[in-house]
This record gives structure tokens, sequence and C-alpha cells, in this order.
């Protein structure tokens, strides 16, 4: 009988919150008393109390003076106050994930394991400062024909072996717009042949070559071509 108590008065809550913003000139006058909690309504808001003057939550239909509100303008919820969660969020799948032990926000990211990581690319209209170190993959090419992607950095290879130079190619300039990739040859006889998308240039020239170990030159796109910023041996 007891249950069955909960079960009605659950459903009478379920059925104003519902039609609470429709039945907006309706007015109830008595309370609907819920465990220990008393839930009084009034006009075209509804208020939570569970007795404790410290858990009190309005959820108001236009009335921007509550904690919650819906706002019938923008069509969205509105939260006037501080929003305390005590366990983790996920939104979406894998969309936006914040973890309730450690404190790791992840976007794109099931499990972060860093305080901000992000499974994809990050696009920022402001400065980024760092406090720390910086780190960037390197990876070793041995294979002619390579097209440098947007997970490389540096990149170093090896042409020993090789009866012929190596040609390693880049995206197009305008595709990757201020990205910088450091090229290195790191041994062997034949050279590394740097080769520009279509007609594009490096620094006005149709290629850029690596000719001796040990040479490396650091490139970057500047929308329409690509920029040699830093070279040496």
């Amino acid at each position: 009988m007891k249950e069955k108590k909960y079960q009605i008065r659950l459903l009478i809550l379920v059925m104003i919150i519902a039609f609470g913003s429709l039945l907006s000139n309706v007015v109830l006058a008595e309370r609907i008393h819920i465990g220990g909690g008393m839930y009084p309504i009034f006009q075209n808001y509804l208020l939570l109390n569970s007795g404790n003057s410290e858990e009190l939550v309005r959820i108001g239909f236009g009335r921007n003076e509550e904690e919650v509100y819906w706002d019938n303008i923008n069509g969205r919820f509105t939260i006037t106050d501080d929003l305390l969660i005590e366990g983790g969020i996920r939104a979406g799948i894998d969309t936006l994930v914040v973890n309730a032990d450690s404190g790791n926000v992840g976007i794109g990211v099931a499990v972060p394991g860093e305080k901000l990581e992000v499974g994809g690319n990050v696009l920022m209209a402001g400065n980024l400062t760092v406090g720390g170190g910086i780190s960037a993959p390197v990876r070793n090419v041995y294979i002619d024909g390579y097209m440098l992607t947007d997970q490389d950095f540096t990149v170093v290879g090896d042409t020993t072996g090789f009866e012929g130079d190596l040609t390693w190619n880049l995206p197009e300039a305008g595709t990757a717009v201020g990205r910088i990739y450091v090229v290195k040859l790191i041994q062997g006889e034949k050279d590394i042949l740097i080769v520009p998308f279509g007609l594009e240039k490096i620094d006005g020239a149709v290629n850029y070559s690596l000719q001796n170990p040990k040479d490396y030159v650091i490139i970057q796109s500047s929308g329409s071509e690509w920029i040699v910023i830093g070279r040496g041996y």
C-alpha cells in the first residue's frame, strides 16, 4: 500500500511538470507531499523543497528570477546560480565526458587520461599559453612516395639501400594552413626530395632536397604555399 501511494504521488508530479508550461493560468493552493518533502505550486513555476532550505530548487516557466527556469524566448533551460554535480557527466556517445573521480575532461574521448583530452582537431581563436613542455610525434619513414598527414610533425628518413632518391609529398597548403613539418635525413647516400601539391611551391621552388645525412628543414604552410622557416645539418 505504501509503495502504491508513492507511485500515485510520482505520477501526479510528472503530470504537473509535463503540462505546467501549457496550463499557465492554473493555480494549486494545496501542497503535494512526497516522502518528507513538500512541493507547493505557485502559478507558473514548480517549487521543490525537501525540508532543508539549502536544498531548495525552483523550476520556473518564463520567470527569470528562479534559480532554474525555462527561457521561453530562447527556448532553453537557464541556471542563474552555481551548478554542483557530485557525479560524472556524459553527453552523447563520448561527445563530452567529465570523470568525477579524476576530474579529467574528455571531448570525443571515452576515458580521458589527462585534465583535458581531445579526440580530434582543436581550433583556437585566441592565444595558447603553455606552462610546461610540448610533445609532438616523431615518425620514421623508410618508403618512397610517402604523403605527410595531419598526424605528422617530425618525420625522419633513411635512404640506405635505395637505388634512387626518395620522394615525399606535402598536402595541399590550403588544407593545412599554419601546419609545421620538420623533415630530416638521418643517413643514406640518396636524397629525400620534398614535393608540394600540384603547382604549389616551397619558398618559390618546385621542391626541396635533403642531400646529406643530418640535413633537416622546417617548413610551414601559408595557405597558398610552403615557407622554409628553418634549416640545418
